[in-house]
């Protein structure tokens, strides 16, 4: 099973393996990732499915009876929203969740961010032969939303979004070193998804660290703790959030 401290040895090793190369999590640093990890992929199977084979590149839901529980638990978190709730789920990866959100509620209009462009372009054509295909795919950055121009800054509008998954980023971003600036990059990640939801809107985080407690708490001084929905797992940690209203003086 997979657990934070299984996952540490792949994290450094990773770091390890790019250590001269570009900044953490940037843009580049995922590319020089991917460009590798997708010629070991088969990239013909059915992007719905589950698919253990993909490891850790599957994300926390590679189970699919936990794929399964995340769609139910997303689902409740739209239940109250308009009729055609829009959904974004940030960084893919190559999770099965956005398409298999897609193919679940046709009447959400649910969509997929990712910072790599190497990614994307396989994200798009893995979803072209499905009858439910994800409604869009965007190429950004999540801390750096409001400085964001060009044709998807209509897909990225602040306060368009009814939910937001996010699926292993922020727990990622949590475990860059130092320690002071993973808490700072969570922040700015967070700063970018609240300028996203709508008010009242929820954003579900699936991590395999707990972001319940500290340090990562500590990023989440200004969103409130919803009641959790039935997905919870020892492997993974899986919340409900909302951010607060500031009372207009």
């Amino acid at each position: 099973m997979l657990t934070p401290w299984t996952l540490l040895p792949f994290a450094l090793a990773f770091l390890d393996e790019v250590e001269d190369g570009p900044p953490q999590m940037t843009s580049d640093w995922w590319d020089l990732h991917y460009v590798e990890t997708l010629e070991d992929i088969d990239l013909t199977v059915d992007p719905r499915e589950a698919r253990a084979t993909a490891g850790l590149e599957g994300g926390s839901l590679a189970d699919e009876g936990l794929l399964d529980a995340a769609v139910d638990c997303i689902g409740e978190a739209f239940l109250n929203h308009s009729r055609r709730p829009k959904v974004l789920v940030l960084g893919c990866g190559l999770s099965p969740l956005v398409y298999v959100l897609a193919d679940t509620f046709p009447h959400v209009t649910a969509g997929c961010m990712e910072l790599s462009p190497t990614l994307l372009e396989s994200l798009e054509a893995m979803a072209l032969p499905l009858p439910r295909p994800p409604k869009f795919f965007v190429q950004a950055d999540i801390t750096a939303l409001r400085r964001r121009r060009g044709k998807d800054s209509q897909v990225l509008k602040p306060g368009s979004f009814d939910v937001l998954v996010d699926e292993n980023v922020l727990d990622g971003m949590a475990c860059r070193f130092p320690a002071s600036k993973g808490l700072a990059s969570l922040r700015e990640a967070l700063d970018g998804i609240a300028w996203l939801l709508k008010p009242h809107g929820r954003l579900i985080t699936i991590s395999f660290a707990p972001l319940t407690e500290g340090p990562y708490l500590e990023a989440f001084e200004d969103w409130a703790l919803m009641p959790p929905c039935a997905l919870q797992r020892d492997t993974i940690h899986v919340a409900t959030w909302t951010k607060m209203q500031r009372k207009r003086t």
